[in-house]
This record gives structure tokens, C-alpha cells and sequence, in this order.
């Protein structure tokens, strides 16, 4: 593998989507080893942790880790942070609620979701994106465009984290620091009015990871990595319960209701290409890495809509992968799947 060049972060990432997918565990414990040790670089640094081959002590090493816990949190934090894709599509309404709000969400409204509130959401107009939020008694859960938000407000487990969206196409410039963690249960006001000079200036939001460092007022070393490993548990629990309605009656229903307005609006439009794909991807590996896809179209919405849908030819092979652990549905933009960076041009022969 060509040496990626380390002044310019685009080509460090297309480096770790190239390590990740061979897998090549050598590769990624020298890229590792050659990264700058600074924020600008945790994303990579964290995604190449979950290459698969290898081993908790190479991740301790390559993570500059205490133990092999803080090692695989970093890992976990590095595959969120790269996983935006996956929500692309079940966040947007197509005329209607979005999935994510059938599903039982909450669309929020903030003045920190665009530049300006009286223009349409775009990439260029979008601050920090609409969000989608669920607050349970103990806890909240929110999807935005630009980070992540988990929050668990139990006495002895209070803890409130933030991670970005790490996609070079929207989210890296919008916060400084990719994870934010707060030791304590955040109140639902405080979640909601969470935007970049909340998490940057005084206040309870510490950056990752010199939040682990011993402070007065934070818990121990142990006891931070206990509460980060259950918020991320948590995230996880929440995005397994998307998955799981994507597959019963009533979440097959409305995908397909909304693979059905999509197609319309493609064909409104004059576009002959699909809206998105329906993929199989598992949910410990990154939006890049998709093992069967199926184009979404008006004739796999009908599909979907019968009650074997399952097997029918078009999804045969898409729902023969959903049946393994740990596959997850997912929609994306394409059968290869959504990268956080554009991929390398070949240069032109001469």
C-alpha cells in the first residue's frame, strides 16, 4: 500500500477505508504508528482499531492505551463517527414523516439547524442538521446530522456523550473535536440546546480523551470507562431496535412507502436512477462495506408490501444475509456503499 500522504487528511482517510475493507492489520499498525497524535487525527486513528486481525495488545499500541477497554472504546468511537451514512436516508421525510420518526422519534426544530432558518436544509446551509430524539425516564437518544448524542441520567451511571459525524462531506468542520463527554446525566433542556459553543465553552462537555485525565468532581479512571462502555451499549441497543422494526409488518410497510415516494420523486425529476439501495451490512463494520445490496425500486416496494417478501427473487439474497448475526438493513446510496471521503482518482496515464 502507497504511503498516504500524512499533510493531507482526505488521503489519510481514504488510507484507513482501504485498510479496513483488505483487512491488512500490518498496514494499519504502521499507519498508526506515523499518525499525528493530535484530535485532527483520532477519527482515522480510532477507525483503524477495528481492522479486523488484529489483537487487543496491537490496539492497546496502536491507541496509546492504558489497557485493552480504552482501546476498544476508541474502536467503538471511531466506527460511530464514520457510520453516518446508515441514517441518511431514514431521516429524510420524503414529503411525509421519516422513517425515524415512524419508527417513533422525534423530529426537533433549533435555531442551530441552519445558517439561515428561511432556506431550505442543504449541505451548504445546514449547521448542525436536524436531529431526531427519543428521551426515555433515565436516558436520551438522538440522531443528528452532525453528531451523535447519548445521555443516561441514573444517579450512579450519569453520563452524557457526543460524537461527530466524521464525513468529509458534512460534520468534520462543524465541531471541533470528534467525541464530547459530560460526566453526568444531562436535563432534556440541556441535550436540546446542545451546539458548538455549549460543547466548546465552560461547562460540563470535556473533549475525548483527555476527559479520562483524574479531575476533581469526575469519577475514576475505571469508573469513566464503565459508564463511556454503557452509553455506547446503549446506542448500540437503540439503532438494534431500528433495525429489528425495519422487519416486522408495520416497519416493512412504511419502508416501502417510502421507497415508493422516493422512486416517484426520482421519476418527477427525470432521473432513471434509483433513490438509494437496500443493503446487508454488518453492524460492526463501516457504510463502505455492504455484502449484498438491492436497488430500491417501485417493484421492491411491492415486493416488500407482500407478506413473503422474503422470498422473492429481487431480495432473495439481501434477506438470506439479514438472516446472519449481526447483519444490520440498511439504506444507502449506492451497492458500495457511502465513504466518508470521495475516493482517489486514478491519475491519467501519460
Amino acid at each position: 500500500m502507497n504511503n498516504p500522504d500524512l499533510n493531507n487528511p482526505q488521503d489519510v482517510t481514504r488510507a484507513v477505508m482501504r485498510i479496513v475493507t483488505q483487512p491488512d492489520p500490518r498496514a494499519a499498525f504502521a499507519l498508526a504508528a506515523a499518525l499525528p497524535k493530535t484530535a485532527a487525527f483520532f477519527p482515522e486513528a480510532a477507525m483503524l482499531l477495528n481492522t479486523p486481525g488484529l489483537d487487543d495488545t496491537q490496539r492497546r499500541a496502536m491507541a496509546q492505551a492504558q489497557d485493552a477497554e480504552e482501546a476498544m472504546i476508541n474502536a467503538r468511537l471511531g466506527m460511530l463517527g464514520f457510520s453516518f451514512p446508515r441514517w441518511r436516508f431514514t431521516a429524510q421525510g420524503m414529503g411525509g414523516p421519516s422513517l425515524l420518526e415512524q419508527f417513533g422519534m422525534t423530529r426537533l426544530a433549533r435555531t442551530s439547524d441552519r445558517f439561515d432558518p428561511a432556506a431550505p436544509p442543504t449541505p451548504q446551509n445546514d449547521r448542525l442538521g436536524t436531529g431526531f430524539v427519543t428521551h426515555g425516564s433515565n436516558g436520551t437518544f438522538e440522531l443528528r446530522r452532525s453528531y451523535i448524542l447519548c445521555a443516561d441520567r441514573t444517579a450512579e451511571d450519569g453520563i452524557s456523550i457526543v460524537i461527530r459525524n466524521n464525513s468529509w462531506f458534512f460534520g468534520r468542520d462543524r465541531l471541533p473535536a470528534p467525541v464530547y463527554v459530560a460526566w453526568r446525566g444531562l436535563k432534556r433542556e440541556e441535550l436540546e440546546a446542545v451546539d458548538e459553543r455549549t460543547l466548546t465553552g465552560p461547562g460540563p462537555w470535556q473533549a475525548w480523551p483527555a476527559a479520562l485525565e483524574d479531575r476533581d468532581g469526575t469519577p475514576p479512571r475505571a469508573e469513566k470507562l464503565r459508564r463511556i462502555a454503557g452509553a455506547l451499549d446503549h446506542i448500540d441497543d437503540c439503532l438494534y431496535s431500528m433495525d429489528s422494526w425495519l422487519h416486522i409488518p408495520e416497519g416493512r410497510a412504511a419502508l416501502a412507502d417510502t421507497i415508493a415516494t422516493a422512486c416517484a420523486r426520482q421519476q418527477a425529476q427525470g432521473k432513471d436512477t434509483p433513490p438509494f439501495y437496500l443493503t446487508a451490512l454488518p453492524a460492526a463494520e463501516a457504510p463502505w462495506q455492504p455484502q449484498a445490496s438491492v436497488a430500491a425500486t417501485a417493484a421492491i416496494a411491492s415486493a416488500l408490501r407482500g407478506r413473503n417478501a422474503q422470498e422473492q427473487d429481487e431480495l432473495k439474497d439481501l434477506f438470506s444475509r439479514l438472516a446472519q448475526p449481526g447483519m444490520r438493513l440498511e439504506l444507502l446510496s449506492g451497492p458500495a456503499g457511502d465513504f466518508p471521503a470521495a475516493p482517489a482518482q486514478p491519475k491519467p496515464q501519460l
